[in-house]
């Protein structure tokens, strides 16, 4: 692949777009790490099997 150096990025330029991917990218895992805890606490929230009504030796 070619590359027009009058169209590409310099330096300082590059630098600031490669920080700001891996902004985005550290944002994205972050936010998929927080529905998976909220996941999680919504799990724990829910009755179990053995908590249901009807079952013979619930509490």
């Amino acid at each position: 692949m070619h590359v027009n150096p009058n169209t590409a990025i310099n330096g300082k330029d590059f630098v600031t777009a490669k920080l700001d991917a891996v902004k985005i990218a550290l944002s994205v895992v972050a936010g998929g790490g927080a529905l998976f805890a909220l996941y999680l606490g919504v799990q724990r929230q829910r009755p179990g099997p053995a908590c249901t009504p009807g079952r013979a030796g619930t509490h």
